[in-house]
């Protein structure tokens, strides 16, 4: 499970017309080897959102969190293409 955090998105990022769509903004892991782990469930809102993947091998210390933009925003007008590693991702619960 991942939950990631969403700050400081400002009102303009955001299509004002039910008929533009926004990004899903769905994020992926991708572990060292290149393998994308996608999401098996979750639930969120514009500010915080918290996803399920299937189990990360044991023997991995590092995966890289992959989000391709802010959810619902429109393109070009939030950050886009987020890609950074992520030790944290692999804690283990005891």
């Amino acid at each position: 499970m991942l939950t990631y955090t969403v700050e400081g998105v400002p009102w303009s990022a955001y299509p004002h017309n039910e008929n533009i769509g926004g990004c899903s903004g769905i994020p992926n892991l991708r572990l060292p080897n290149g393998t994308l782990l996608a999401i098996t469930g979750g639930e969120g809102s514009l500010q915080e959102s918290t996803f399920n993947y299937p189990p990360i091998p044991a023997n991995l210390s590092q995966a890289t969190f992959v989000l391709p933009c802010l959810l619902d925003t429109s393109p070009g007008l939030a950050p886009e293409n987020w890609d950074s590693r992520c030790a944290s991702c692999l804690r283990r619960r005891t």
